[in-house]
């Protein structure tokens, strides 16, 4: 089946079967394959710390559900989901690792909160940026206070946004 698709030679979405094959079902060049490791650069960089304990917390009190679609992924026997700030750590927004600030999603609507394509009304109504359409109310749980003042900084993103891409 994976060979229908153009994945053949793919054991899981984490890397390639050697057998030998390019992927599409040809024999690889091996004259044209790179042998060994790939090379390495050194570099600084520096990371913003953040903690662990407050991601699980907030996945945890959730089920691993996405508070956006209720999904709960599985991979590799273990539940999936991502611990998503509202307000993020980096600059320019310098918004505080703390459990008011973060939502457990799924991977597609974490990437779509942060892409500012979705975000959350003043009544908990999941909306698309683009449209206003809703998806949904956000899933609560009562241990779990949502800090408004992140949710509106998050909008004020979302209608910046939508207004330069009009």
């Amino acid at each position: 089946m994976l060979s229908r698709v153009g994945l053949a030679g793919y054991a899981t979405a984490d890397g390639l079967l050697d057998d030998g094959q390019d992927g599409r079902g040809h024999e690889a060049a091996d004259d044209k394959r790179a042998t060994g490791p790939t090379g390495r650069r050194e570099s600084t960089s520096s990371r913003l710390i953040r903690d662990a304990a407050i991601a699980n917390r907030v996945k945890e009190l959730h089920g691993h559900a996405c508070q956006v679609c209720g999904t709960r992924l599985q991979y590799k026997h273990s539940p999936y989901s991502e611990a998503a700030h509202i307000r993020g750590l980096g600059s320019p927004h310098d918004g505080p690792d703390e459990l008011q600030n973060l939502l457990c999603l799924c991977p597609n609507h974490h990437v779509l909160f942060d892409g500012l394509e979705i975000y959350i009304d003043v009544d908990g109504v999941v909306r698309q940026a683009h449209g206003d359409e809703p998806l949904g109310h956000l899933r609560r749980h009562a241990g779990h206070h949502i800090d408004e003042a992140y949710l509106r900084y998050h909008r004020t993103l979302c209608e910046l946004n939508a207004l330069t891409t009009e």
